[in-house]
């Protein structure tokens, strides 16, 4: 450019000069720059600031790496935090509760700031079913709207439906996993299906439980080649 001669006013005075570009991956990060040698500068010079240079390219980068990350790791925590459902966060090498947002807190009765005291797998009542899904996220990578019997902190039990996707964060493996409570509703298809198979007044079976059950029966006893006799009486 016309206008890079000289110096600009009031700069000191330049016997020699030396620069050398800061580079990563193609992509300048700064420079090194060097000047008023009591010699001049040599081609060992220049070799020995390009590894300098080298050096000091990785860090820059790595820093502008971690404030990334760290800038990642806030705007996903605000995310989450104001999400209308339970979320947790685990890591998939030893099931620990890595976050988990406020109603996740609330809904499995974690102490705040305690969560990662927490195993995910000590919440769900029937552990074989826990192993089941952490394989099936293991090799297909998530879950979809699994109902699972779950379990609080304080040995409260609720149904919910989870999914949960296997992602990277923070340069580790983990789960997200959502929950959605449907214990009222479980609770309401149980009373539902109370009415159709008892009696309101007197608590007996009614037709409908004798015909589902005698089906049950019958197919059980054809699954294994056995006969069957049916007694009907009054």
């Amino acid at each position: 450019h016309s206008a890079s001669t000289g110096l600009p006013a009031g700069h000191i005075p330049l016997k020699n000069f030396l620069s050398v570009p800061v580079m990563f991956s193609g992509k300048l990060l700064g420079q090194i720059a060097l000047a008023n040698s009591s010699h001049d500068y040599s081609e060992e010079d220049i070799a020995m600031i390009k590894k300098l240079g080298e050096l000091y390219a990785i860090v820059l980068h790595n820093r502008h790496h971690e404030e990334e990350l760290r800038t990642n790791e806030e705007q996903f925590r605000s995310m989450v935090e104001a999400a209308p459902f339970p979320l947790l966060i685990t890591d998939l090498s030893n099931h620990n509760v890595l976050y988990a947002n406020p109603r996740a807190t609330e809904l499995l009765d974690i102490e705040s700031g305690t969560f990662t005291e927490v195993s995910v797998n000590a919440c769900y009542v029937d552990h074989q079913q826990y192993e089941d899904h952490l394989e099936e996220i293991s090799h297909s990578g998530s879950i979809r709207e699994k109902e699972v019997k779950l379990r609080s902190i304080h040995g409260r039990d609720f149904w919910g439906i989870v999914s949960a996707v296997k992602v990277h964060w923070l340069d580790r493996e983990v789960v997200m996993t959502v929950i959605n409570d449907i214990t009222v509703r479980k609770q309401m298809e149980d009373d539902l299906k109370a009415l159709a198979t008892r009696d309101y007044l007197t608590g007996l079976w009614k037709r409908r439980y004798f015909m589902e059950g005698g089906e049950q029966e019958y197919n059980r006893y054809l699954g294994h080649n056995r006969h069957c006799r049916i007694i009907i009486f009054n």
